[in-house]
């Protein structure tokens, strides 16, 4: 069995043979190539080394395995996973998220997908990752609840503001007007924020996790009792909601405000959890719209999955 390093080849259905390698750092260009393949363009290869390197968060980096076709050494699939911890019961758990899967459409159909998938869960079970949490697509999603053994969770729902600023529109049209109007709006809003208490069944959002997500466009704000960890552009991402001390008068006052504090006529967040209620009331009715659920590695952990909480922040794209 390959699990650390080793390349090995296969016969798939008799038909075309492939090596399989261990993912790592000099291999960010195949995955690169495979993402043009599929027409993915807008994807570079200092974005994969950092979603990657999650060595200060786990201990370890660059979890998940390359298909070579061997006639060719053509990259033809990748499956790769991001180490993090999660907090349950009050304890730190290793866990991973299911992160990038592509396949060059040369080799579709072969079952590449599944046999990296698996290569990689094996991987996870030998590095003592507990389970693999993720967010499927309509397309990938048949595959990981059907054929991979994943526990469908409820639905994240996108939650939305938005509004019809002419001058929004206009200050934020050109880039570089678009760049200055972040650029002064983070440094009239931005705060230091730690978690003074890990909250139980979440992604652990702690100094780390805080710092290897962080980007130039990145950062914490508090509105009126709610501390927000944001990413701007011409639009607002909202990462993460914490509330504190909140009242209706409160949340009313966040939910007519917060377009107009950060300049932007659409606001999103995406979210399932323990603060739903919260969440509606300042946001309104949700709508079902990303898919959520885990593969348990360890089949010995036990834990209560009707508690876990996910948020915008925990997806490798914030």
């Amino acid at each position: 069995m390959c699990l650390l390093g080793q390349s090995i080849s296969f016969l798939n259905r008799g038909m075309e043979e492939y090596s399989i390698e261990r993912f790592e750092k000099s291999k960010i260009k195949d995955l690169l190539y495979l993402f043009e393949a599929t027409g993915r363009h807008n994807v570079y290869a200092a974005d994969f080394e950092r979603k990657f390197e999650t060595m200060p968060l786990a201990g370890l980096e660059y979890v998940g395995f390359m298909a070579y076709h061997t006639a060719t050494n053509e990259p033809a699939a990748f499956y790769g996973v991001f180490p993090c911890q999660m907090t349950i019961e009050n304890k730190q758990v290793l866990v991973a998220q299911s992160g990038d899967t592509v396949t060059h459409p040369n080799h579709q159909k072969k079952g590449l997908f599944i046999l990296l998938a698996n290569k990689t869960y094996a991987l996870c079970a030998a590095l003592n990752i507990k389970l693999v949490f993720g967010f499927p697509n309509d397309n990938s999603q048949h595959g990981f609840f059907n054929k991979l053994e994943w526990k469908r969770l409820p639905m994240l729902k996108l939650y939305q503001l938005k509004r019809n600023s002419f001058w929004v529109k206009a200050f934020r049209y050109f880039g570089f007007m678009n760049a200055l109007v972040n650029a002064v709006i983070i440094r009239l809003n931005k705060i230091d924020f730690t978690e003074n208490r890990l909250p139980d069944y979440e992604v652990t959002k702690d100094k780390a996790y805080i710092a290897y997500k962080s980007t130039g466009s990145h950062f914490f704000s508090r509105l009126n009792g709610i501390t927000m960890w944001l990413s701007i552009d011409k639009y607002l991402e909202i990462g993460l909601l914490r509330f504190s001390d909140l009242n209706a008068e409160g949340i009313e006052i966040v939910k007519t405000s917060v377009l107009h504090k950060f300049f932007v006529n659409e606001a999103s967040f995406l979210y399932f959890g323990k603060d739903n209620d919260l969440v509606a009331k300042l946001f309104g009715e949700g709508k079902d719209i990303v898919h959520c659920g885990y593969r348990l590695i360890d089949k010995a952990y036990a834990f209560d999955d009707s508690k876990l909480s996910f948020c915008t922040a925990d997806f490798d794209t914030f």
